[in-house]
Order: C-alpha cells, then sequence, then structure tokens
C-alpha cells in the first residue's frame, strides 16, 4: 500500500518538506500529546451554491445574514459545515473503506482491540425500559475513530476508565457571500401536507434561498493534526456535496481549497476577507474570488509560516481509493495514539510521569 507521505507529497507538492513541522507526529502515547502545541494548519475555502440553498435560522423563512458594511450578506454557519463534514468523513470515506480494505481494518482492529466499528448517533429506547414507556436514550459516537478524535465527542456514563470530554481540533467561523442578499437571494414556493386536511391544497408556502452561482468565502483552522489526519479532513471538506435544509432538493454545494497556511497560530478571518471583498464592490467571478481569497492568505502569512497556493480540493478529490485507505489506516493509528494519550494525561491528573 502506498505511504502517506507519498500521499501528502501528491497534494501539496515539496512545500510539505517544510510545512512538517507545522504538523505533529504520535508514535506512542506520551502525556505531551494531550496538550495543544500551538500548531495551526489554517485553509481557506470558496463554496459555490450549485443549486439553490435553504439555510435557514430561526424561522423557516428566514435566511442566516450578517451586515458586511452597510448591506446585509447570507452566510453559513460554521455548525452547519462542520456538521456536514463530519458525517462525510464517517459514512462517505471511513465506512467504505473500512469495508473495502483490509488494511485499513487491520488499523481499526488495532485502534479499538474489537473486529467490528460502527460510529453514529443513535437514539433508542434506554435499556430495561419497556418501548411503551418511552424512555429514550443517545447512543453516542464511538469515541475511538478519526472523526471522533478530530472533531471532538462527549463522554457517556457507560463504561469504565477515566471521564473526559474531546474538543474538536477543527475550529470554522463564518462563510459568507461575497455580494449583499439583495443580489445573492430568491423566493422559492413549494407545498406541503396540511396538517388537518392531509392533502397540498391551500398548503402552499415560501422560503427565502440562496441563488445558485453564490459564492462563499471562510476559513477553517485545523490544530494539532497528523499529516494523515490533515489529509483525511481535506478529503472530507472537499467531498461534501450539499448543506442546509431542504436537502432533497435543494442545497447542493461545491468546496473549493485555494489557500492553506501552515503556522504557529490561528490567522485570518472569514469575515474580515469578506468585508475586503465587499469594500470592493463584492464579487461574483468565481476565478476572481479564487484570487481574493488567495492574495489574502498571502498578505497575512509573515516570514517562517508556510504558504501553499494551489487547488487543494481538486488534488485530494483525484486521490485513488487506495491512496485515500492508507490515509485512514494510518490516521486511525494516529487517532489511537491521541485516545491513549488523553487517557493517560486525565487519569494523571494532568500531572506528567517522572
Amino acid at each position: 500500500m502506498v505511504g502517506v507521505r507519498e500521499v501528502g507529497l501528491k497534494v501539496f507538492g515539496e512545500v510539505l518538506d517544510t510545512a512538517q513541522r507545522f504538523l505533529v507526529t504520535r508514535e506512542k502515547p506520551e502525556h505531551r500529546h494531550a496538550i495543544p502545541s500551538g500548531n495551526v494548519v489554517n485553509v481557506f475555502v470558496v463554496i459555490e451554491a450549485m443549486s439553490p440553498l435553504v439555510i435557514r435560522h430561526n424561522e423557516p423563512e428566514e435566511l442566516v445574514t450578517m451586515f458586511v458594511g452597510s448591506a446585509p450578506a447570507p452566510a453559513i454557519l460554521n455548525t452547519k459545515l462542520q456538521g456536514v463534514a463530519r458525517r462525510t468523513l464517517l459514512y462517505n470515506i471511513l465506512t467504505p473503506l473500512y469495508n473495502s480494505y483490509e488494511e485499513v481494518r487491520k488499523a481499526v482492529e488495532e485502534a479499538t482491540g474489537k473486529t467490528s466499528w460502527q460510529c453514529y448517533v443513535r437514539p433508542h429506547v434506554r435499556e430495561g425500559t419497556r418501548p411503551e414507556q418511552g424512555e429514550e436514550a443517545v447512543e453516542a459516537y464511538c469515541g475511538s475513530c478519526p472523526a471522533c478524535l478530530l472533531f471532538g465527542y462527549t463522554m457517556t456514563e457507560r463504561g469504565a476508565g477515566p471521564r473526559y470530554n474531546v474538543k474538536s481540533h477543527v475550529e470554522g467561523d463564518v462563510y459568507v457571500a461575497t455580494v449583499p442578499v439583495a443580489k445573492a437571494s430568491m423566493k422559492i414556493t413549494r407545498n406541503a401536507v396540511h396538517d388537518v386536511t392531509k392533502t397540498t391544497e391551500q398548503a402552499l408556502f415560501t422560503v427565502n434561498a440562496v441563488k445558485p452561482g453564490t459564492l462563499f468565502v471562510g476559513k477553517v483552522a485545523v490544530k494539532d493534526v497528523t499529516l494523515a489526519e490533515l489529509l483525511l479532513l481535506l478529503a472530507a471538506y472537499s467531498r461534501v456535496t450539499r448543506i442546509g435544509a431542504v436537502q432533497t432538493h435543494f442545497g447542493e454545494i461545491k468546496i473549493r481549497i485555494p489557500a492553506v497556511v501552515f503556522a504557529n497560530r490561528e490567522l485570518g478571518f472569514g469575515y474580515d476577507l469578506a468585508r475586503q471583498i465587499h469594500a470592493g464592490g463584492g464579487l461574483t467571478d468565481l476565478e476572481a474570488v479564487i484570487d481574493a481569497v488567495q492574495g489574502y492568505a498571502r498578505n497575512i502569512t509573515r516570514p517562517g509560516e508556510v504558504l501553499y497556493i494551489g487547488d487543494v480540493s481538486a488534488s485530494v478529490t483525484a486521490l485513488t481509493e487506495e491512496e485515500l485507505a492508507a490515509v485512514a489506516a494510518q490516521a486511525w493509528r494516529d487517532a489511537a495514539v491521541l485516545k491513549a494519550s488523553l487517557e493517560l494525561f486525565v487519569s494523571s491528573g494532568g500531572k506528567k510521569k517522572q
């Protein structure tokens, strides 16, 4: 099976050699792996609406908006994007590779000590209660896979061992449209089943939606990750295809990653980037927006930090299944070391054993 470094060179080229110092390596469980190192991979994204988007806030017809200068612009909250990225990683990458590649299954067995694996939130009737009592419980994420260790999870009451929650290594901000609401929104009238008549007659309603072709800009900060984990995250974000409400009808998007900055700090803000674009009158052309994002990344990168300019999303999407399987297998091993390091840290009360 191909090596992870070879895959990294395919995505980032020779830039990887200088960027490597901003990535972590985990060979065995150690106290220090549970402590933030300050290394951040700043991933700048452009999100293109390929169909109408229904981005709800409090009311069905309300768009999520924020003022950029003197006019409101549509926005996508990070909780929405991060949620679909996590599901994409679980359902479209990790699970299919686990089912198809012996190397991945072997890494999972080494990481979990189990011969089977699944990870999803599943509501169910609590054990020991009768179904008619309706006492519902939620089966949490597995707490062992790369998705859990990268995006975080909350410990349940079940099981033995130390109690701790895992914070996400992935932190995004708001993704703001490059033009105001007046240019980026449209109204869609739909029908629904009437509560009383159970028909669609006279059950029309109208929602505000984002127009197809609208572009959003923003940044994702990825903290303290290995090369395999970074590649896996980039693959997940690049494979996100839908977002928002009413995804059976709308919500198609395409994500591009035109710039990445490796540093020991988080730098740049999606809102600041959008503000600069709006100050110039806004942009609707994809190539012009990509140029603006790349120019912004250049301007905020200081000496000693590593800037990569290129179509990262196209590179990771073009990876073969075998290459992605190699990345996933190593990410499973890295996640297992991180989990063991966290348990070592918690069990020691945060004190390093001499």
